[in-house]
């Protein structure tokens, strides 16, 4: 379970720490209080939303599709934001990616085809 925790934070620490590593004391003060009153306000709309049948179901069947989205780009944000790389870089780094999931793709698909 640990592990499992670990794993899935990596990419939070990955994300935040260019954001906090750029914030001065005051700033860290205004992200805490924000993400504090917004985990209220989501924990109030998720419970508001799960009272809704149809829309209910709706975000239960579309909604694992629509966060990736989400995340990365708060992520693409947060690293253009900090500095932490530039827009050229970003863009070479995600079609690296890109190529790499693809070609992992591909060949997954052969041997499974064999």
């Amino acid at each position: 379970m640990a592990a499992i925790t670990i794993a899935n934070g990596s990419n939070n620490v990955g994300i935040y720490m260019p954001l906090f590593a750029n914030s001065t004391f005051s700033e860290l003060l205004v992200i805490i209080a924000v993400f504090l009153l917004l985990v209220g306000v989501w924990c109030y709309v998720a419970y508001r939303l799960t009272c809704q049948k149809s829309l209910a179901n709706l975000l239960t069947r579309y909604g694992n599709n629509f966060v990736p989205f989400v995340l990365i780009g708060l992520g693409v944000f947060i690293i253009l934001d900090s500095a932490s790389l530039t827009p050229t870089a970003l863009t070479a780094t995600c079609l690296c990616l890109m190529g790499l999931i693809k070609i992992i793709q591909t060949s997954k698909f052969k041997a499974q085809s064999l």
